[in-house]
């Protein structure tokens, strides 16, 4: 071998995000932790080590309360898992994260390649940031383009547990669209679990997109786009395997729980059918009025309340809305109308005025005096 003399080699530093270099510091000792994690997972997926039962669905969302108006699910068994598989990182780098392609517009998603790239580090800045409500007790590794950047992209954070390394989370949003909608709700979220062995896996993920509409502008003739919805998809882990052994991982849902009872008389109501509107998600209340629910994914829902008393009474079916950011939620207190509260309500029309508690409601049945047959 023969030794090759250099010329003139200079290094440069370039300043891309600002900020002082004792908080570039920090940014870069946590965003090791989380390439290490990132690291473990996609190795864990390489080398095909576990078996899936996953759960994969789809649901419509509406885009003023975020409230699930459909959803499909379908269990599917595999060996590895990828939620994601995104082009190269450099062909993001370059065209973005939103595109066209034969027509229609495709949302791409970073996944743990992408991440771990240096095409993605090179566009975004980074920096340290603490967690709350949700995040509370984790450290988050937020993330975003570079200024110069000209093309759909996106921003989020990287979760990790502040004391203990066992859950991590990825979380993304899109920005720079040329679409002028809200892009508040867009995008999507990765959650990597610590299983046997210090391995790590993929257990939950979801990406959102826009359903866009074209509304007329009042007093033109032109036209402009809106959201008329979101389309969510995703999915979680059931099951895990290994060497032919089988053990269940916590799903990822809510449990939803409450009474049903009539109003004013707080009589509990019996066999009535409680469903969250658009999902599978169905019970029956007991003895006690009470119901659960469980399994449901965190979203906004309406909850419907029929029964074939309320059918008597006029009233079809009962419906209010709720919100399952948690896995225990309040319990829900649901009062739906009962024989006392509808002719109170009746009489008080009739009168004008609040109805007056000497009198009282006469209730019959008025039937032929010869055969008994109702009339």
């Amino acid at each position: 071998s023969q030794a090759i003399k250099l010329e003139g080699l200079e290094v440069v530093g370039e300043e891309r995000c600002g900020g002082d270099r004792f908080r570039a510091a920090d940014a870069a000792r946590v965003w090791e932790e989380a390439t290490n994690a990132l690291e473990v997972a996609e190795w864990t997926v390489d080398e095909g080590l576990f078996r899936y039962q996953v759960e994969r669905y789809s649901r419509r969302l509406d885009d003023e309360a975020f409230r699930v108006v459909s959803e499909e699910r379908k269990e599917r068994p595999g060996w590895g898992l990828r939620p994601f598989r995104s082009p190269d990182a450099s062909e993001l780098a370059e065209h973005g994260y939103v595109r066209t392609v034969d027509g229609e517009t495709v949302y791409y998603a970073p996944d743990m390649d992408v991440l771990l790239s240096d095409a993605f580090l090179r566009t975004h800045c980074f920096s340290v940031v603490a967690g709350r409500e949700e995040h509370a007790g984790q450290v988050g590794l937020a993330f975003r383009p570079t200024a110069d950047r000209s093309v759909p992209d996106c921003m989020g954070g990287l979760w990790l547990a502040a004391r203990r390394r066992r859950r991590t989370s990825m979380e993304f949003r899109y920005v720079g669209l040329e679409r002028d909608i809200d892009t508040s709700l867009l995008g999507g979220r990765v959650s990597f679990e610590s299983v046997e062995d210090g391995l790590i896996i993929v257990d939950e993920w979801w990406i959102r997109t826009p359903v866009i509409g074209i509304q007329p502008i009042a007093g033109s003739a032109r036209t402009r786009e809106v959201v008329m919805g979101i389309d969510e998809s995703g999915g979680s882990v059931l099951q895990l395997g290994r060497r032919g052994e089988v053990a269940a991982v916590d799903r990822p849902g809510s449990s939803i729980e409450g009474r049903v009872v009539e109003e004013m008389t707080y009589r509990p109501l019996e066999g009535a059918t409680v469903r969250l509107a658009g999902t599978p998600y169905v019970a029956r209340t007991g003895a006690d009025g009470s119901f659960a629910i469980r399994g449901a994914r965190a979203g906004n829902y309406g909850v419907s309340v029929h029964h074939p008393k309320l059918d008597r009474l006029g009233q079809d079916t009962v419906r209010t809305v709720v919100s399952l950011s948690g896995p225990t939620p309040d319990p829900l207190h649901i009062l739906v109308p009962g024989i006392e509260s509808v002719m109170t309500r009746r009489c008080a029309r009739l009168t004008g005025e609040e109805p007056d508690p000497r009198w009282g409601i006469l209730r019959g049945t008025v039937v032929d005096g010869g055969t008994g047959i109702p009339l």
